[in-house]
């Protein structure tokens, strides 16, 4: 099986500040997959493998408080303001062997993978150089037999995780 689904901001109307600003944030999303499986060999040996994506830009507008005394923003800090977006992307992969080689005995290998990377914390006033890089990786492994007796049931895992979730300014130095 296949899937995609896409929209952009040629098939959405402008946001107020958009309007008043006289053009739209680049902004989109794309969420697409597929999948696959079958038999290797017949009635003994499967595999099963999917993979989902996803590619986010959403619309954000930047804004100014009123500088004191009405004095108008710096023009280096103007052009900051306005319709602007912030981007999300995701892959998440999964696979899976399955091996049955009698009644008794079955054995089973699966991986996934997901990989996430976003920047947040940017509307309002904070500006993308006030963004938060944040990324989040993930690998699972999973060896399991299972072995069925008349009375009984043994299940073994074998497992491996990697987890890593890495928020980090996108700006070491003053954001505006």
């Amino acid at each position: 099986s296949f899937f995609w689904d896409r929209t952009s901001d040629l098939w959405r109307e402008a946001t107020p500040t958009e309007e008043r600003a006289g053009a739209k944030a680049h902004t989109s999303t794309e969420q697409y997959g597929m999948s696959v499986g079958g038999p290797i060999l017949k009635d003994r040996l499967f595999y099963f493998v999917t993979y989902e994506g996803k590619d986010i830009t959403s619309p954000r507008t930047i804004s100014a408080n009123p500088i004191a005394f009405n004095a108008p923003l710096p023009a280096d800090l103007f052009a900051l303001t306005g319709p602007t977006a912030a981007p999300f992307t995701e892959g998440l992969w999964f696979g899976k062997l399955t091996w049955q080689p009698d009644g008794d005995n079955l054995v089973e290998f699966s991986m996934k993978q997901r990989n996430e990377d976003e920047i947040t914390g940017v509307d309002g006033q904070n500006t993308y150089s006030y963004g938060t890089q944040k990324s989040n990786d993930s690998t699972r492994g999973d060896l399991r037999w299972q072995f069925n007796a008349e009375n009984w049931l043994n299940d073994a895992h074998l497992t491996y995780e990697d987890e890593s979730w890495s928020p980090h300014a996108i700006n070491t130095g003053i954001g505006f």
